[in-house]
């Protein structure tokens, strides 16, 4: 018997969303998926359930369709699918609201801590100076969100149970929508033992369980990481992990059940892989020589979500 999941997206053409429901079934999980009317993410073949958000939702009709969702599904697990999802979670978590009854709102709060962890942890000013605090390098203008560009783009997607960094490798970004720092396009997938104790660390100082992205920009002088922030959400790429054998799904699946993980947790010394993101790329540059010269990551067993995708570009 599969575990049930809860996907959450407030957007309709989130590829992160899109993307992850194949990887979660693979890994053992049910999912199902809160979303806007026609999102990406419901054109998955490996959805078993959609609960639709109304169009513009208010906070208050966002609450009560998550809450009639997770009645219908009672998910182990809820997986935000971009900022504004986290963001409400973490209200939801965190912030007393009268108007709903105390049964239900402790139930929705607790099932929202044993995924993401204390939501008092996650925002990016306890992220950024509890790095500081430990040691980490910052860079500089992250506090305020002006980073200079210059630089190269690396992150660390791992998924942790309560502290502890299950598995992970490090992604650095060739090409971005729009460039230079925008979402990429394609990765570099390779091991990085310097962003792999970084976000051990954070992971375990912050309490993090479920899936994370640790962003990080190398310094040009001295060549080490330096830390942008921690999104506390799947990405665009997270799937990739389950074609290297370094699966997030599988480990946090292991994780919640108690059992022996069935995933590595990081690529072997010296192992790299190009990874071409699909539509991601084919949108930046049709012509692109990155499609020509390596695999791309189409989902060839979900026809309709290929052909939604496609649809994007006519869009």
């Amino acid at each position: 018997m599969k575990t049930s999941v809860l996907l959450i997206t407030t957007t309709t053409r989130g590829f992160g969303p899109a993307r992850m429901p194949k990887a979660l079934f693979d890994a053992g999980f049910e999912v199902s998926l809160l979303a806007p009317a026609n999102s990406l993410a419901e054109k998955s073949r490996f959805i078993a359930r959609v609960g639709h958000l109304p169009d513009a939702a208010t906070t208050w009709q966002w609450i009560y369709a998550f809450a009639a969702t997770v009645k219908a599904c009672s998910p182990r697990l809820v997986i935000p699918g971009d900022d504004a999802a986290v963001r409400l979670l973490q209200m939801l978590a965190s912030t007393p609201l009268p108007e709903i009854q105390p049964a239900i709102r402790d139930e929705l709060a607790g099932l929202i801590r044993d995924s993401l962890g204390d939501p008092a942890n996650s925002g990016d000013d306890r992220v950024l100076s509890a790095a500081a605090a430990l040691g980490i390098s910052v860079a500089p203008g992250a506090e305020a969100g002006s980073v200079a560009t210059a630089g190269t783009f690396v992150s660390y997607r791992g998924a942790a149970w309560k502290g502890e960094l299950l598995s992970g490798y490090a992604a650095e970004k060739l090409a971005a929508l729009p460039q230079p720092d925008g979402a990429s396009t394609v990765s570099r997938y390779h091991r990085s033992p310097a962003l792999r104790e970084m976000a051990s660390t954070l992971a375990k100082a912050l309490e993090i369980t479920g899936f994370f992205s640790v962003e990080c920009v190398i310094d040009g002088s001295s060549g080490n990481p330096c830390l942008l922030g921690i999104k506390r959400r799947i990405t665009a790429n997270t799937h990739r992990g389950g074609a290297y054998d370094v699966d997030p799904c599988k480990a946090l699946l292991a994780a919640l059940q108690g059992l022996p993980a069935t995933t590595r947790a990081d690529f072997d010394e010296g192992e790299e892989h190009i990874g071409v993101h699909f539509p991601q790329e084919w949108l930046r540059d049709p012509g692109s020589r990155w499609l020509r010269d390596y695999p791309v990551d189409l989902p060839w067993e979900e026809p309709e979500l290929i052909e939604a995708m496609i649809a994007l570009r006519r869009g």
